[in-house]
């Protein structure tokens, strides 16, 4: 199936997902935003608290606006961004998110609804073990970067062999590099840059598309003044027939 063709059906798909998703909740429901942060003071270390000192506004942003480039090689491969602001005196505290759930420092789950409001995750030992599937810590090497963590993208078919697509950030001085590579039993491929940010990146997720080798990554951005979300949606294809190819 044609690149554009797997985008479309994603839009499609990504599309009805965020209908459930704060990310486009809020921008129709700035009230329930600002009730969220109408008290004077919040206790960002009490569960109960957290959800009053958050807000998100979907913005206009583009990553040029945020500093960050696509590698010239991988442009055709990802759609236009979508930039989601975190505010208020808890913000800071987010590590992850992937579509419309946040994940904090302290490892505190949060589900945003369709009112716009932040729900703690009670199932504790769920989403934990929900998450820990989604990232790990091994990794490739890339010269005078230093790895900061991986999430993971998909699985081979092959019978006998577990080569796995991976996406990871790297601090290089004062850059950030988000790099895709190929996990084998073996070590690793070369890593391939996909984007670089002058701006700080905390983690980055996965959120796969049904049917395609398309999908959507999840980048928490910090200014140092506000924390972003980015959404980017990303045709693999390439990558996933290397990887089941690998022997």
């Amino acid at each position: 199936m044609a690149m554009g063709r797997c985008f479309q059906m994603k839009r499609i798909y990504v599309q009805t997902l965020s209908a459930a998703a704060v990310m486009l909740s809020l921008a129709c429901c700035p009230a329930i935003a600002q009730s969220q942060v109408a008290a004077k003071s919040v206790d960002c270390t009490a569960i109960a608290e957290r959800g009053r000192g958050l807000t998100l506004v979907e913005t206009g942003q583009s990553l040029a606006d945020l500093s960050i480039t696509i590698a010239t090689d991988q442009a055709k491969r990802f759609l236009p961004a979508r930039v989601t602001l975190l505010d208020g005196p808890c913000a800071d505290g987010v590590h992850a998110f992937r579509m419309s759930q946040l994940v904090f420092q302290d490892g505190a789950f949060y589900t945003v609804g369709l009112d716009g409001r932040l729900v703690h995750g009670t199932d504790t030992a769920g989403l934990t073990h929900y998450w820990s599937g989604l990232f790990f810590t091994d990794h490739p090497e890339i010269s005078q970067a230093h790895f900061i963590m991986a999430a993971n993208v998909g699985f081979s078919s092959k019978p006998g062999d577990t080569p796995l697509l991976g996406v990871g950030v790297w601090q290089a001085g004062e850059t950030w590099l988000v790099a895709a590579f190929i996990r084998q039993q073996q070590g690793y491929s070369a890593p391939v840059e996909l984007l670089r940010s002058r701006q700080p990146i905390r983690s980055v997720s996965y959120f796969p598309s049904p049917d395609t080798n398309t999908g959507r990554l999840g980048l928490v951005v910090d200014s140092g003044k506000t924390i972003a979300l980015v959404s980017l949606d990303w045709d693999h294809d390439a990558m996933t027939r290397a990887m089941r190819a690998a022997k």
